[in-house]
């Protein structure tokens, strides 16, 4: 019995984006990423903040065409974020996370 080991070439990943606020409660960002033998990706977001303690979200990705929206809150050093995506291959989608900052 014989193995054979190759080399297996490790993929490689370049993102980039830029993001900027427009007056006091908006923002709004653009980024790019490129992983070795696939397409290009975009995605871009704004962000309006409601409250010093509320920010409502919306973007879009070219990787899937899914639409996102979504809402942050954050209270001292908690924060608790929910999106929901439109995706029509995979169906809808929700994420939630949650940070806590020290």
């Amino acid at each position: 019995m014989s193995s054979k080991i190759g080399k297996d070439k490790l993929p490689q990943k370049v993102k980039w984006g830029i993001s900027w606020k427009l007056g006091e409660i908006v923002f709004m960002s653009i980024s790019s990423d490129y992983i070795s033998h696939r397409k290009l990706k975009h995605h871009t977001g704004i962000e309006i903040n409601i409250l010093k303690s509320l920010a409502l979200r919306t973007g879009y990705s070219t990787d899937n065409k899914e639409i996102n929206y979504g809402l942050g809150v954050k209270v001292q050093k908690l924060q608790l974020d929910w999106g929901y995506g439109l995706n029509k291959d995979l169906g809808d989608t929700q994420r939630i996370s949650f940070t806590l900052r020290f």
